[in-house]
């Protein structure tokens, strides 16, 4: 699987600059909202990844959850740093807003995913890598939440429903 490392690295470091040239081509606005989603949709597809790899072909999927949780860390940023620009964040940081504790715990959570996410750290953190890459969960019902009390986006709650729902089917599937 040397080649899907390959790739991997590629989309990690060209990730940047593609998000740079897509921000000097559209407005902000429009970037806050489609990067705050595409991070949401990424973390989505990244619990979705273990029940996908059952599936004769997909088990190469296992390799793309690094890749894949790391655009979403950079999405998530980039949302996370157009909102303090538009939004003077200090000022909201002692106005209680539980919009605003979801998103910016969730974006915190993925920085210390986003941090811990090499390899050489997850063999010096041994089984405690693990323990603290399951804050991804924590960090999906964060995310969602946030999207939710930021409108009314009632399928937000159905995603959750199914993910949540395969999940257990799949953990339950695993115990004979």
């Amino acid at each position: 699987m040397r080649w899907l490392e390959i790739l991997e690295w590629l989309c990690i470091l060209f990730a940047p600059f593609v998000l740079v040239g897509y921000f000097l081509q559209n407005s902000q606005q429009i970037i806050l909202h489609n990067y705050g989603l595409i991070s949401y949709w990424l973390l989505a597809f990244i619990l979705i990844v273990p029940l996908l790899m059952k599936v004769p072909y997909l088990g190469f999927l296992s390799y793309t959850r690094k890749s894949l949780g790391l655009l979403a860390f950079y999405f998530g940023a980039v949302h996370s740093y157009f909102y303090w620009i538009n939004h003077s964040m200090p000022e909201h940081l002692f106005n209680p807003n539980w919009t605003l504790f979801f998103g910016l715990s969730g974006i915190i959570f993925m920085t210390v995913l986003a941090c811990t996410s090499h390899e050489t750290i997850k063999q010096v953190m041994g089984v405690w890598w693990f323990r603290l890459h399951k804050l991804i969960y924590v960090i999906f019902i964060f995310v969602t939440l946030h999207i939710v009390l930021l409108a009314n986006n009632a399928y937000a709650y159905w995603v959750v429903l199914l993910l949540f729902s395969l999940r257990a089917i799949l953990l339950f599937a695993g115990k004979k």
